[in-house]
């Protein structure tokens, strides 16, 4: 083997290896995000609500409420609510959201849980308001389910639309094409510039994506996406399928093809592998 092939197959490697480092990074836990947006003491709070509200301590939920909010009918929406409850200890407790918003009026905090219990499932979702250093809840509810979020959007083929098998197809065959022109950049021997070539060919461009419980879809032209595919979702939300154009996996190829990669001081294409 050629000493300035060895030199650019560590580049690459070394590529590689940043690529895979950024995506471990930009895909951090979603606990440790949660904890970022919601301290120990939030999410305590949060659970404490919802166990009162087992517990029938409505005279402790109103003490909670902003003080606008304690009308006549309050007691009655309590009662309601606690006997949509599902009966018994709960076997698992899950936050699957978090979102904050701050202004010149407050904090706001929304909490999203799930709830197993032997009988079903429940999610509760609590907003807090912060002001002047005072905390109040301003929305609490709870919703009784017959199963969980993660089984309702589970991922799966049956009785999708064609755009979502379209999608699906086009995302296979998107991530098959980048692989197969990596693989043949990698192998092209005195590719000039070839580091440069292996991140153009890693990138897709624009996306589509469609969610694989709705069929709801979205394009975004100005968009990079690594390996021109991905398949995303949050705990308990539905899977998101993208798919992005493996322009520089074309234009590889298609260059390799005509005879048209440049060649480190030869400025001639690479010969077939």
């Amino acid at each position: 083997m050629r000493p300035y092939f060895l030199l650019a197959a560590v580049r690459v490697r070394i590529i590689l290896l940043c690529l895979a480092l950024c995506t471990v990074l930009a895909g951090c836990s979603f606990e440790a995000w949660i904890g970022l947006v919601a301290t120990p003491d939030d999410q305590a709070h949060a659970r404490g609500l919802v166990d009162r509200l087992r517990a029938r301590d409505h005279a402790a939920i109103e003490r909670e409420l902003r003080p606008d909010l304690r009308t006549p009918e309050l007691r009655k929406t309590l009662e309601a609510m606690a006997a949509a409850v599902p009966a018994g200890e709960p076997r698992s407790v899950t936050i699957l959201g978090a979102h904050k918003d701050t202004g010149p009026g407050g904090t706001r905090l929304t909490l999203d849980i799930e709830y197993e219990f032997e009988a079903g499932w429940m999610l509760a979702r609590v907003t807090t308001e912060v002001q002047d250093g005072v905390r109040s809840v301003i929305d609490f509810h709870v919703q009784p389910r017959s199963r969980s979020l993660a089984a309702e959007h589970r991922f799966g083929l049956a009785g999708k639309s064609l755009l979502q098998y379209g999608v699906l197809a086009a995302a296979l065959a998107s991530l098959a094409l980048i692989f197969y022109a990596l693989y043949r950049c990698v192998r092209t021997r005195g590719l000039a510039k070839k580091a440069l070539w292996v991140v153009f060919i890693l990138l897709g461009f624009g996306q589509l994506a469609v969610d694989w419980t709705s069929g709801e879809w979205r394009f975004v032209p100005l968009h990079l996406q690594l390996l021109g595919a991905g398949l995303t979702a949050p705990p308990g939300g539905p899977w998101t399928l993208s798919v992005s154009l493996p322009f520089g996996a074309i234009i590889f190829l298609l260059r390799e093809w005509n005879g048209a990669l440049p060649m480190k001081g030869t400025g001639t294409a690479a010969p077939p592998q």
